[in-house]
């Protein structure tokens, strides 16, 4: 049995799926599997794969085409290895450094592993969280897909694919996975940057597959959703077995993480490569949006943190979040847009504000 399968869910990308595909089989070690999970590509890809001669190689094709979040959880799961590493179609994986992740793998026991892209020279760091809340708290909340990865063994020991697919229509459907996994073991965040995403000029020619059209999860609104699902996931969930205090500390953690991608994502909409990319019109979001989108989410983790009392300690650190972010949206505020920020969650404005 491979130690890591590579699980390539495709779609009509056939030059970038043969150069990934050659460069991973060119490694010369049983202890790797590449999977690819075909969603009715029509674009040749099917020859091409049939064209390469190695047992290595595993495909499986939908009998229709499916959503690509779908497919991804199908490559997952049709995996043999003691891990899985995703990877989409459109990436690249630093081959060189795969190796040695194999031989991390063959003497550790993970649930799940986060690693991180080649943005620059690698310097391997190692970041281990016990299981549980540790890894829930310190995990990302929301990610790239490409170099995540799963326990399979734990994967199809304790989880079943069909419970994901009613997440199919939630951005960022394999993070519900990852923190279902995340109570078995302990995780990991290796950072020795194996993957990479291609050149602009190739993603700008590149179309994406998603089921969202116009802003995708860059909106501030799509953030919005999806902040409120993730809660929705964590809190109240017997399944993670959290005391109160843990809740509201993650709540807390998911707003701080969510309003960091909201700054990320704004930045996207100016991006004509991802713009093209994703089929977006390029807008630039104002300053005025932003403040209310942010009043939003602000409310909205008040309104679960009010739901019973916590400690005094994370009173003081959520008081302090929201008055840094009242002082922001409130700063060079005009006085109709005071009033129209204010006006549904006036209990969130102290009185030491204007007006």
């Amino acid at each position: 049995m491979a130690i890591l399968s590579i699980s390539i869910p495709t779609y009509n990308r056939v030059e970038q799926l043969k150069e990934l595909v050659e460069s991973i089989l060119f490694i010369d070690t049983p202890d790797i599997e590449v999977v690819v999970t075909n969603n009715g590509c029509t674009d040749g890809t099917m020859a091409m794969l049939r064209g390469i001669d190695d047992l290595r190689l595993k495909v499986f094709t939908n009998d229709k085409p499916v959503p690509g979040y779908y497919n991804m959880i199908l490559g997952l799961f049709n995996s043999n290895g003691k891990y899985v590493l995703h990877c989409n179609d459109r990436d690249i994986l630093c081959t060189e450094r795969l190796l040695e992740f194999v031989e991390f793998l063959k003497n550790n026991n993970y649930s799940y592993i986060s690693t991180t892209r080649n943005y620059l020279e690698p310097t391997y760091d190692l970041k281990v969280y016990d299981k549980g809340f540790s890894s829930l708290l310190n995990q990302d909340y929301s990610r790239h897909p490409t170099g995540m990865v799963f326990n399979r063994y734990l994967m199809n020991k304790y989880l079943q694919k069909e419970t994901y697919y009613k997440y199919v229509d939630d951005t960022f459907t394999y993070c519900f996975l990852l923190r279902d996994l995340l109570i078995y073991e302990k995780s990991a965040i290796y950072d020795n940057r194996i993957w990479n995403e291609r050149h602009s000029s190739i993603k700008l020619k590149l179309a994406s597959g998603s089921i969202y059209k116009g802003g995708l999860y860059f909106e501030p609104e799509r953030i919005c959703v999806f902040m409120r699902s993730v809660i929705k996931h964590l809190i109240g969930n017997p399944y993670f077995s959290l005391n109160e205090n843990q809740e509201k500390t993650l709540i807390i953690s998911v707003f701080k993480y969510f309003k960091k991608q909201l700054i990320y994502k704004k930045e996207c909409f100016v991006d004509n490569r991802e713009c093209a990319h994703y089929g977006m019109k390029q807008r630039f979001i104002s300053y005025f949006e932003m403040k209310k989108s942010y009043l939003q989410y602000l409310h909205e983790c008040d309104d679960v943190l009010e739901t019973t009392p916590y400690t005094d300690s994370l009173n003081r650190e959520w008081s302090m979040e929201k008055n840094k972010i009242m002082k922001y949206l409130l700063k060079d505020c005009l006085k109709a847009d005071y009033f129209i920020l204010v006006k549904k969650y006036k209990r969130l404005v102290d009185s030491k504000y204007p007006y």
